[in-house]
């Protein structure tokens, strides 16, 4: 059976957020929210990339993970998954 309120939408006014892949390393941002499919979303959230959850950015290379702070943890995510966190 289909969770429908893992897979509901958040909507975000224009200009208000944009992906964690457009961050700089150094750069403190919070989480707006999570898109993508039920089990993308659900495993970002399980790691904890929930709406106000604070990020800072330690590594975004062009090329291979982009490694961020989150909590007392330390992540390294695809570069496709960091497009799915919207934050501000």
């Amino acid at each position: 059976m289909l969770n429908r309120q893992c897979c509901r939408r958040d909507t975000v006014p224009a200009g208000a957020a944009y992906p964690l892949s457009f961050c700089k390393p150094g750069q403190e941002v919070t989480v707006h929210s999570v898109t993508g499919k039920c089990n993308a979303r659900s495993r970002l959230e399980t790691l904890g990339f929930v709406p106000g959850a604070k990020i800072t950015v330690v590594s975004a290379n062009h090329r291979g993970p982009f490694i961020v702070r989150i909590k007392d943890s330390q992540l390294a995510i695809g570069r496709g998954m960091s497009h799915k966190i919207l934050v501000g």
